[in-house]
Formats: structure tokens, C-alpha cells, sequence
């Protein structure tokens, strides 16, 4: 089944297809580099959303690594798989039940 997407989104999946594009090591790269700035980043994030520091730094931040973590881990583990196809076509391959399938012994 293949569905037409707009040239952004054709853009970003012939990026991802790159064989040399690693989503998983960028992810969890993305993950380090927000550990690594935490006092920073829940710095800004108490100026902006009026938090206090203590909510972003012992549970905002760990819970945007956690997940960020997460979803890099499971990127390779999902059950669909990206056919092959154009720059404007994204073929998408589902394994679906084809129902109850019996044994005579």
C-alpha cells in the first residue's frame, strides 16, 4: 500500500533510508546531550515554563531522556517494515492475521 506524501516528508524518508543514517546512535546521542546540559537545559525550562527547579531538574529532564531512550531502542524493534519505493511513495509492509488456522492430527 503506498500513500503520496508532500516533498518534506519524501525528503525525510530518503534521509532516514541513507544506509550511512543511524536514527538509533543519533537518538541516543540526542539523549547523552541532554543529560550532559541537564542543569542548563532545566535552567531554561524553569525561566520559560515557571517551574520550579526542582520539577525540571529531578523530573522533566530525566523523563524527556527516559522516553527519547526508549523510542531509540524500539525504533528497530517494530513489526512493520519501509518497502523500497520513490521519493513521493512510502510502501509500508503489515503483517495482518489471515484467521484461525486448525490442525488435523
Amino acid at each position: 500500500m503506498s500513500e503520496k506524501f508532500d516533498p518534506i516528508v519524501a525528503e525525510w524518508i530518503s534521509f532516514v533510508k541513507n544506509p550511512n543514517f543511524n536514527l538509533i546512535e543519533k537518538c541516543l546521542k540526542f539523549s547523552q546531550l541532554i543529560e550532559r546540559e541537564r542543569l542548563e537545559l532545566s535552567l531554561l525550562d524553569t525561566i520559560d515554563m515557571s517551574k520550579t527547579i526542582n520539577d525540571t531538574y529531578n523530573a522533566d529532564l530525566p523523563t524527556s531522556v527516559d522516553n527519547i531512550e526508549w523510542y531509540a531502542e524500539i525504533i528497530d524493534k517494530l513489526f512493520d517494515d519501509i518497502s523500497p519505493s520513490s521519493k513521493e511513495y512510502m510502501g509500508l509492509i503489515t503483517k495482518e492475521p489471515i484467521g484461525v488456522v486448525a490442525a488435523i492430527v
